[in-house]
Parts: C-alpha cells; structure tokens; sequence
C-alpha cells in the first residue's frame, strides 16, 4: 500500500532550557513546556509512522534533558539518522562513549574567537565548546561547527575559521543573527543595513583568504513542503522553524494527535505555496561551508495570517 504521506526530516526542538543565557538566543531564556520521556518514546514511533529517515535534535540545550541518552538510543533503534546541535559546555566523556555512536552529525556553536564567544556565551564557554569540538571528532562523529554572524564578528570570520580548522574543523554553517528572543534587547549585534550580495561578497572575501570555497550555489525558495517539518517542545508541529517563532498559532497538528496522518495530509495538500516563492533566508552553500542570510520577509503563510488578521478587523 502506497503511503499518501512521508515526511522525511524532522528538526525536534525537544527542550527550550539552557545552561547558558546567551546575549544572542533567539528564546531569551522563555521556558516551555516539554513532553516527558515516555510521551518523547511515542513521538519516536509516530516519526518512524510518518516516514521519517532523520532527526535532528535542538534546543534550548538538548543536554539539560535527562533523557537525551534514552530518546538517543531509541531514535537509532528505530532506524532514524541522528544529528545533534549543542553549544558544547555539557558534552562530556561519559555522554559520548555511551551514546557517540548513534550520532551521525553534530553541530557545536561557536560564535566568534574567544574574547567575542564569552562576551556573548559566559566566561569559560569558549574553551569547552572547544573541547568538545575535539572530542567529538576524535570520537568519530561527523562534526560541523555553527556560527551565528553578528556585528561584533562579521569582519574576522576568517580568524575564526583559521582557528578552528587548525583543530581539524572541516565544515562550517553560517547563518545571520536573528532578532528574537534575548537578541531583539541587544541591538547592537544587529548586521548594518545592505544588500545581501554585498553582504556575502565581504563574507567570501574572508573565506577566500584561507581556503578554497570553490562554486557557490544560491537557494532562496521557499523550503515548505510534507519532507520536512519542525517539532516544538510540546510536541506541535510546524511547517518551518520561522512559522514556529512568528506565529505559533499555526500549528499543523500535535505529534500525538489521534488522527496525525490526516491532519498533516490536509495541511500540505491545502497549503497554497506561491511559484517561485522567496523565502526570507537565502542559503549559499559551497566546499564545506552553507551561510545563511537574511532578506526581506516573504513567507506565504505568514502573509496569509496577516491578511486575515487584517480582513476580521476590518
């Protein structure tokens, strides 16, 4: 029987704590509700239910759960590639050598070289993320390191990169601050105005000084679509992350909802997505590095939940 439903990639948000409270965090320190480790068991099997093949797990930080090694061990029993996105200050060795195995990818946080890291993360941050960024490697995982773009290390990327690819990083994923959450009270790590080719071309500049970026492809579509979904902490359902953040009222559905496959099976069947629809991030990949840069804001749902608004005021 031919399933009328597959989604593939999940992003799973399975906690908003953190030990850290960061100048940058797009929740600000907000706690949520998150679903209890027997309740994040069944999500595992309504994943695998609904066809997923990857699941990536974020915060928050993933690590202040209790239970991360539990859902880790079932979400690679139940077939699922596994990626895991910290800020490295609670990787320890005992953490890896019972559950590195089942991790496929991880990605560690480190925005900028250490002076800026710690101004924005806490003292000591900086050496931690650091350890654990060697840690994982040597552990055999496949690590990428993410840094967020900000005012205050826009122009010494490359001193960053240097750095890190001296310890043996070899990819990278940029992606331009975002002003929710604590960042939208610290304004000054807001980007300076301007295009985003001029943006990308002072990027470059600075990757070209120490490695080959070879072609740079460009991705601005819209990425909706019933591949791929974000998972909240409470276990609603999004069709992206930027629909989760603007508008949490738009959920798809709840992952433990009786009639989940349906529900998700009218939404992207009715979801009416724009041709040639530009999202408001543009993605740029190349030789082992993807920036992602802000540009004008043009979800189509987002739209539409403005015109409604406006319609019922009316």
């Amino acid at each position: 029987m031919k399933r009328e439903l597959t989604v593939r990639n999940w992003h799973w948000e399975i906690t908003k704590d953190c030990n850290l409270k960061c100048l940058h965090c797009i929740f600000g320190g907000c706690g949520g509700q998150e679903m209890t480790t027997q309740d994040s068991l069944r999500v595992i099997s309504r994943i695998v239910q609904l066809g997923g093949k990857t699941l990536r797990l974020t915060g928050g930080e993933p690590l202040m759960r209790k239970d991360l090694g539990l859902i880790i061990q079932e979400a690679h029993a139940s077939g699922l590639g596994l990626d895991l996105i910290t800020n490295g200050t609670m990787l320890d060795d005992v953490f890896l050598r019972k559950y590195g195995r089942y991790i496929k990818h991880m990605a560690i946080s480190i925005d900028g070289q250490k002076q800026v890291h710690e101004y924005l993360r806490g003292k000591g941050t900086y050496e931690k993320s650091i350890q654990s960024t060697r840690k994982a490697m040597d552990a055999g995982i496949d690590l990428s390191v993410y840094v967020t773009i900000h005012s205050l290390n826009e122009n010494s990327l490359d001193l960053l990169m240097e750095e890190l690819i001296s310890i043996g990083v070899g990819s990278f994923h940029f992606n331009e601050i975002n002003m929710e959450g604590r960042a939208s009270k610290n304004r000054y790590l807001l980007l300076g105005q301007e295009k985003t080719s001029c943006r990308l071309d002072r990027i470059l500049s600075q990757f070209q000084k120490i490695a080959d970026v070879g072609h740079v492809s460009h991705d601005s579509g819209c990425s909706i679509s019933s591949d791929s979904v974000y998972l909240a902490s409470d276990g609603r359902i999004y069709a992206c992350v930027e629909i989760a953040f603007k508008s949490p009222e738009q959920k798809i559905a709840h992952i433990l909802d009786q009639e989940i496959e349906g529900k998700m099976s009218r939404f992207f069947s009715e979801v009416a997505i724009p041709r040639n629809c530009i999202c408001r991030y543009a993605l740029f990949s190349m030789q082992g590095i993807s920036v992602l840069l802000n540009e004008s804001e043009n979800c189509p749902i987002l739209k539409e939940r403005r015109v409604d608004n406006e319609q019922s005021s009316a």
